[in-house]
């Protein structure tokens, strides 16, 4: 056994802790008694309880209350295992000694402890000794205790005098409640005040009607409503406990009514009920008129919040309302007002024409003649989509050197969004004239063309030391109607002699030649000719970029640096040409360098022309000036040039450059001449991570799959509802029918909405060419939902079925194409997100659980006036929990708008439903029912909300499952790999089983004479 002093000293905490929870528990107890009874003193003139009673009452409980403590502290006395976890936590010293002695048994025969258990249980009593465990719980903790304890007794026995105090009630009702029913006086005045009176509520909602009875309380009271066709229906009206006065509840309200109550042959004056309808948005078209250039068919796009057009589009708004309204606007975020007009034929409809320049997202605002505003206004969204310039992909085009009797081949791909008029290739000999081939037009929208193109030098006429320009170019119009055209990259072509002879020249003692032997063989100026081509080059390129630049129209500021700096780049490579002209001793060299010098100055005063100017006029005639001098510096190359070296020595020093070229060439790469927009398409290299289209095409995918299941969805629902229709037996059973084929069009029209949002994200996206079908298939699939929602709309079932099913089978089959093709932030909140949602989801059924034993426990107490108190602020609670993921999720769905869309659109169709099914006033009429005592009538709004609160809950848990991946998928995966790899082994250990003959060192499954590792 283990030491029984260590017992000892545990015991004594155990007494400890057993007197601290004994007294916190009365503590509580006299509190919570307390408590009731001054809650009960203020009512207690509405109470037909004597005093006596209640004092008995309370002190019965309080008994109760006494034992349960008792029970309460006694539990876990004898834990002597739970007794050292609280000694260890409050003495970590200890490190584990206490609970690992209590823990041991004796290990010798003599049933004595072995040394090391002896010396554990000494260490463990040794600290009792230092540190009395009882201080566990300090004397100020104890004291404090006592003196709460004694506080509370002495309330709760302060309120049990005040209400032995208390009188009896006048009168006692000794009748049973069966025969509180019958009307024992029908000549008595009853006074009754009936809530709401006169009043107006919204069309399709919820009427509770109360009549409160001061006096006299008649034993039974009815509601009765009177339609406007006189059609009567009378509603019985519950009783709230023993409180006078009764409720009752009427559920949607569809047109204007009268009601009264009748109670003891007697009733009310006639209260007029108004139903009126808030001004909404019944259907939104627009109409589309596309600029002249772009050749597209004007359209109208029907039942639609969202479309996209190109840039200078007319877009007419037409709004059809459900009723005629004071003031129609749409209103921008920044403030910018558009008002709707009237139709003169139709009094509902409502529109507005809009030039379309900027992407823009407006809120529809309405007042009705009444002045009320629309409740949830909706948002109208118009993409402007940019008429982007000209895309050039070079398919076949380089620097090259080519032989007078070449044919040099090159190519380029064209594109366009909406058609290009004319594309070609323009090229130019020195400064010669442009010469410009138009290689094709009319090429249509969204249709990539690839253009060839054989280079004829033969037929050109071209001679040796001749340099050859050349660029595609590509022309479509502009957002102002007028031609555009985009270039690609400048290419040169070297034309050479048609014969080059290459002698190895006698190589000097040291295998070195001198620097004077160089000169004397030229080597040296023909190598200072070759750079300053190169840097001549070097400066066309800039000049080049410079002009392409300008046609997306930069800053005049800009212009002027960029023109400067190519000045000063021109003026040094004049001071260089000017240097190695005074080494030349050969006339025709110097001749070259004279008309060289003279071209690089024409260029300068151009350039200086366009700084002064300000205007990229001049830039045209300084590239052809700068191209005639490259050619000129190119003779003189090959003039001065002579082959004398090996090829290393070749390399070497067409490598090595001055220290002024070197500067010059480090101006001109840090000119800053980018484009606003790179247009031109170079060949992308393989990466390991995935790029900005790849990832919107898997975002594509996933709003594919989105939709085709909602769809799939509304289709299984579409066919049950039409089953239960054609089996309704009742009106009542058909009108609820009715109503839940309400509810599925608006979810049918929730999916003709994320479908134009798809749609319109496909053609602002930069891969537009690679969605370009993707889009007009998605198009044509969207006439299909517009079908299905159309179809609900005037009830044509059958019709609705057929176009859902193939608007289902579009959607996966585009949907399967899409993930063909294709090889997150926010995960810690919707990690919480969805917690929360199953939370709420859990407490709401948890109430309806409670609110139903409460409502048929016909034996009613003042326990149950408890409970009810308890129900009704649950209720309030969890209205607050629900207003707060509701404010979550509208927060996320703002966060997430541009880098997770899809997430975003869930969430806020998730909080729209939540809000159109009024959840938050269902769980309001629920708090108010169960506080008038009308638990009966409190269910129906508390499965509304209860049901509402499931969808959400399932909506979120949908929506983090996009966002954290969903396990089951990767369970099924996972297994299936699995069953594969099992598989695998099993065919690899059957072939690997030895066969006869196999010869020594020869592998399982090889043949003779056969290699290891061939098959």
């Amino acid at each position: 056994m283990t030491e029984k002093r260590l017992f000892q000293q545990l015991q004594r905490v155990a007494t400890r802790y057993a007197s601290f929870r004994f007294w916190s528990a009365l503590t509580v107890a006299w509190a919570i008694l307390a408590l009731t009874a001054a809650i009960l003193l203020k009512f207690r003139s509405e109470l037909l309880w004597s005093g006596t009673s209640v004092v008995i009452g309370f002190l019965v409980t309080a008994m109760i209350l006494t034992v349960i403590a008792l029970l309460f502290a006694l539990r876990n006395r004898n834990n002597y295992l739970h007794l050292a976890q609280l000694v260890e936590s409050k003495y970590p010293e200890l490190e584990a000694r206490l609970m690992t002695a209590i823990q041991q048994q004796p290990e010798l025969p003599d049933g004595e402890f072995g040394f090391l258990q002896q010396q554990v249980i000494r260490e463990a009593l040794a600290h009792s000794r230092k540190q009395p465990w009882t201080k566990i719980l300090s004397a100020k903790r104890m004291t404090a205790v006592h003196l709460t304890h004694a506080l509370t007794i002495i309330c709760f026995i302060a309120s049990m005098l005040i209400w032995a105090q208390v009188p009896p009630p006048p009168t006692v009702a000794a009748v049973d409640q069966s025969n509180q029913e019958q009307v024992t006086d029908s000549a008595t005045e009853y006074l009754v005040t009936v809530s709401p009176g006169d009043t107006e509520i919204e069309k399709g909602t919820s009427l509770l009607v109360t009549a409160r009875f001061p006096n006299q309380v008649p034993g039974k009271s009815t509601l009765v409503i009177t339609q406007p066709d006189g059609n009567q229906q009378r509603v019985s009206m519950n009783r709230s406990l023993d409180d006078p006065l009764f409720g009752g509840h009427v559920n949607l309200i569809e047109n204007d009514l009268t009601y009264h109550v009748e109670f003891a042959d007697q009733v009310t004056s006639p209260f007029q009920v108004t139903v009126f309808e808030y001004p909404t948005l019944v259907r939104a078209d627009a109409k589309l008129t596309f600029p002249g250039y772009t050749g597209m068919a004007n359209k109208i796009v029907e039942d639609t919040h969202s479309i996209s057009a190109v840039e200078g589009s007319k877009l007419e708004w037409i709004c059809h309302l459900n009723k005629p309204v004071k003031q129609a606007r749409l209103e921008t975020k920044d403030g910018q007002v558009i008002t709707l007009k009237p139709n003169a034929q139709d009094p509902q409809r409502y529109q507005a024409t809009i030039t379309l320049t900027e992407s823009q997202r407006w809120t529809l605002h309405l007042v009705d003649q009444q002045g009320r505003a629309n409740q949830s206004p909706p948002e109208l969204v118009a993409q402007v989509l940019r008429n982007q310039p000209p895309k050039l992909k070079l398919a076949n085009a380089r620097d090259s050197r080519v032989s007078p009797l070449e044919e040099m081949s090159v190519a380029a791909k064209v594109w366009d969004d909406y058609g290009l008029t004319k594309y070609g290739i323009t090229y130019r000999f020195g400064g010669e004239k442009t010469s410009e081939l138009v290689l094709g037009s009319d090429l249509p929208g969204n249709q990539r063309e690839e253009v060839p193109y054989l280079i004829d030098f033969e037929s050109l006429n071209a001679k040796p030391d001749q340099l050859l320009s050349y660029h595609f170019w590509a022309e479509d119009f502009g957002p102002d109607g007028q031609p555009r055209r985009t270039f690609s990259d400048m290419f040169f072509a070297e034309v050479r002699h048609f014969e080059e002879i290459f002698r190895q020249g006698q190589q000097p003692p040291g295998g070195s030649p001198s620097q004077e032997e160089q000169q004397q063989n030229g080597g040296q100026n023909g190598q200072e000719a070759e750079k300053l081509a190169e840097l001549q080059k070097q400066i066309i390129n800039a000049t080049w970029k410079l002009i392409r630049r300008e046609q997306t129209k930069s800053t005049p500021e800009k212009l002027i640096d960029d023109a400067n700096l190519l000045v000063e780049s021109q003026q040094a490579a004049i001071e260089q040409t000017k240097a190695l002209a005074e080494k030349l001793n050969d006339p025709e060299s110097a001749q070259h360098v004279e008309q060289a010098l003279d071209h690089m100055q024409q260029a300068v005063n151009q350039l200086t022309e366009t700084v002064n100017k300000k205007s990229s006029k001049p830039l045209d005639s300084a590239l052809a000036t700068e191209q005639a001098a490259y050619q000129d510096l190119l003779k003189l190359r090959a003039r001065e040039f002579e082959v004398t070296r090996s090829q290393q020595q070749q390399q070497s020093s067409s490598s090595s450059s001055s220290s002024s070229a070197n500067r010059t060439q480090q101006q001109l790469d840090q000119l800053e001449l980018k484009e606003d927009e790179n247009r031109y398409e170079t060949q992308r290299t393989n990466s390991a991570t995935e790029d900005p289209q790849q990832q919107e095409m898997r975002q594509v995918l996933n709003r594919l799959k989105e939709l085709a299941n909602r769809q799939s969805d509304v289709n299984k629902e579409l066919e049950e509802l039409q089953s239960a229709l054609e089996a309704a037996e009742d009106k009542q059973q058909e009108e609820e029918l009715q109503r839940q084929i309400k509810r599925l069009r608006d979810e049918q029209q929730r999916i003709l909405r994320d479908t134009d949002e798809l749609q319109n994200r496909m053609q602002q996206t930069d891969n537009k060419e690679q969605m370009n079908e993707v889009s007009q298939r998605l198009q044509e699939t969207r006439e299909q939902v517009r079908e299905t929602s159309e179809a609900l709309e005037k009830g044509q079932l059958s019709e609705a079925a057929a176009s859902g099913t193939r608007a289902q089978r579009e959607l996966e089959d585009l949907r399967d194409d899409v993930r063909r093709e294709t090889a997150g932030q926010f995960q810690e909140e919707m990690k919480e997100m969805k917690r929360d949602a199953q939370e709420l989801d859990t407490r709401q059924k948890d109430l309806a659980k409670q609110l139903q034993e409460l409502d048929q426990n016909k034996n009613r107490s003042l326990r149950d006036t408890t409970k009810r108190e308890t129900i009704k602020k649950d209720v309030a609670e969890q209205k607050e929990r629900l207003d707060n993921l509701l404010n979550r999720m509208e927060q996320t769905v703002k966060a997430a708008e541009d880098s997770e869309p899809l997430l975003s659109r869930q969430l806020y169709d998730s909080v729209r439903k939540a809000k159109h099914n009024r959840t938050e006033d269902a769980l309001e009429m629920t708090k108010q029912l169960i506080d008038n005592g009308l638990l009966q009538d409190a269910q129906q709004p508390e499965s509304i909300a209860r049901k509402s609160i499931e969808q959400l809950n399932k909506d979120v848990q949908k929506a983090a499952e996009n966002v954290l991946g969903d396990p089951t998928e990767s369970l099924k995966q996972a297994e299936q790999t699995l069953k594969d790899l099992a598989k695998q082994l099993e065919d690899e250990i059957a072939r690997n089983q030895q066969q006869p003959g196999q010869q020594p060192g020869q592998q399982p499954g090889q043949q003779p004479g056969q290699q290891p590792g061939q098959q």
